[in-house]
């Protein structure tokens, strides 16, 4: 047999081994969800969609698998990461304590983590945060934190300064934080900007609140990816990223009005 066609022969075996594992593998990649549009809600047939949810699917499926969507809370889904209960969680900050236990694919998109305020509130002047550590000692009540989420490093080393001592009480889930401000227990918290615009607009639970013009963090957010995943799945989960974002698959996505 000569050279040329052994090398043929080797090219058509390796090409049929990458659709293999790119097309024709039954592999479920659990992926955690919760009702956040526009990245995330169920449509009328109660299917998952959104603009994070088809980006996800579509890097799922050009890798070759399938995804199961999971709705469970942040904090607990963060514990199935590590555990290897869950293969994937969207949205997530590449902090060095994550990456402990996850890989991490993209940037997937940019996120503004903005003050949330009752709209009755709308008048404080917010500029730093020396300011809501000012505003909290005058007016003696504290905004909120979610508890896992991330604000950013400035912001992670300063609230460990004297000076923010009080000023920051800690909730565990969106709809506390709504309640807590609406009834007047903490002046406002930090949320989404996209996701809190969303909700505002379209949700009467949110109509008393407003997003101030105060961006505490913006920073790009990634695909946490479980390091109990294999470490081909990972790799294909990545190849089929940057395969998608390169020839404008995710830009379509992102573009569209959800």
């Amino acid at each position: 047999m000569s050279i040329l066609k052994n090398i043929y022969l080797f090219a058509l075996y390796s090409s049929l081994s990458i659709m293999s594992a790119f097309c024709f593998s039954s592999e479920i990649i659990t992926v955690r969800v919760t009702h956040a549009p526009p990245h995330y809600f169920q449509n009328a047939e109660g299917h998952w969609t959104g603009s994070g949810v088809e980006i996800v699917k579509a890097v799922i499926q050009k890798a070759g698998y399938e995804p199961q969507y999971l709705s469970v809370p942040w904090m607990r889904a963060l514990m199935l990461l590590e555990q290897g209960k869950l293969d994937l969680m969207m949205g997530l900050s590449n902090t060095v304590e994550r990456s402990k236990f996850l890989h991490w694919i993209g940037p997937v998109r940019n996120e503004e983590m903005a003050l949330i305020v009752r709209n009755d509130n709308i008048d404080f002047h917010v500029q730093s945060l020396d300011d809501i550590a000012r505003i909290a000692h005058e007016r003696k009540i504290p905004f909120g934190l979610q508890v896992g989420a991330f604000y950013g490093e400035h912001f992670e080393l300063r609230i460990q300064q004297e000076e923010f001592e009080g000023v920051f009480t800690p909730n565990t889930h969106l709809k506390q934080s709504l309640g807590l401000t609406i009834g007047g227990r903490i002046l406002g918290f930090f949320e989404n900007k996209a996701f809190i615009t969303y909700r505002i607009k379209e949700n009467p639970a949110y109509k008393q609140l407003v997003v101030y013009p105060f961006i505490v963090n913006s920073a790009p957010v990634f695909y946490g990816i479980s390091k109990k995943v294999s470490a081909e799945v990972y790799q294909n989960l990545q190849i089929a990223f940057e395969q998608l974002e390169q020839d404008g698959t995710l830009d379509k996505i992102r573009n569209k009005q959800w």
